[in-house]
């Protein structure tokens, strides 16, 4: 009976520990994901604002579409490879806001190659206010993003540093 007890207990020990070296290669892998995209996110926002695409000729405008079409399957690859991750219950949260994120920054890329596009006036200032508008919603699932981190950090136990919004 004694030996039962100790390896019932001994077993509990080992599954908390497989637990927690399962969230930390998850924080781990997730964080790595969300940092490489979050970085050309932002990239791409500091050009449109700083007037990058304004005024390109046609041989730079197709350069620039296609870097944004490999920024966008970029993210889209980040996607299947959280989504191929084990995820615990206590990472499900963070796990959707991380989702949601990489799917609204692909959105970006797609009306930012739509704006840089399009030679039509009226059509780029509204395609411009739709491209503001979900590059706000991206930096407001960013933040969502980091606070879900640190309630995922938390629960599970792990004593890391979430990555900065800055």
């Amino acid at each position: 009976m004694k030996n039962t007890i100790i390896a019932c207990f001994t077993f509990f020990i080992l599954l908390l520990s497989c637990t927690d070296e399962q969230e930390i290669a998850y924080n781990e892998k997730v964080s790595s994901e969300f940092y490489s995209n979050k970085m050309r996110f932002e990239e791409v926002q500091e050009q449109l604002a700083s007037g990058y695409f304004d005024n390109s000729g046609d041989s730079k405008i197709l350069k620039d579409v296609k870097n944004l079409e490999g920024k966008s399957e970029l993210a889209v690859a980040s996607g299947k490879d959280i989504n191929s991750l084990l995820i615990s219950e206590t990472a499900k949260p963070y796990h959707t806001q991380l989702l949601l994120y990489l799917d609204k920054i692909q959105l970006y890329y797609a009306l930012t190659g739509e704006y840089i596009s399009n030679t039509d006036t009226a059509a780029r200032s509204q395609l411009l206010d739709r491209v503001h508008k979900v590059g706000k919603d991206a930096e407001d699932l960013q933040n969502k993003c980091l606070e879900s981190q640190i309630l995922f950090l938390n629960k599970a136990g792990i004593q890391q540093e979430p990555l900065q919004a800055e």
